[in-house]
């Protein structure tokens, strides 16, 4: 039986939960699930909702890369979430446009629900 000092092991616990990304956090308050509501939120804004194409999740734990950015906009309580992309959809003359958008999301812990705060597209 290998024996660690107390102290060791609550080094190597403080470490993991140091290095885990917000994607696996105990409530749904997580920069994933905040990407896909600004999607449905953004889908519903377009002419042909079922035309949309979004760029991927960017992995890793700060979700940014050339095409979304997702970003923490306070601490605390709070859960308010940044995002930031571009959707390909066709429009009511079926061309397909590139429209560059984002969005505040607030997520509300007591009945579970993101709310979208702010979306703002430009072309």
């Amino acid at each position: 039986m290998i024996r660690m000092p107390l102290a060791a092991l609550t080094v190597a616990a403080i470490t993991v939960t140091a290095c885990q990304d917000d994607s696996e956090t105990e409530s749904r308050c997580s920069k994933p699930d905040a990407y896909l509501q600004a999607k449905d939120a953004m889908r519903q804004r377009l002419q042909s909702p079922s035309s949309a194409k979004f760029p991927a999740l960017p992995d890793g734990p700060l979700y940014s890369s050339g095409e979304v950015i997702l970003a923490t906009k306070e601490k605390g309580d709070d859960c308010l979430i940044g995002v930031s992309a571009w959707v390909d959809a066709q429009n009511a003359f079926g061309a397909t446009l590139r429209t560059q958008w984002s969005a505040d999301l607030r997520y509300d812990a007591s009945s579970d629900r993101w709310r979208v705060e702010n979306l703002v597209t430009a072309q």
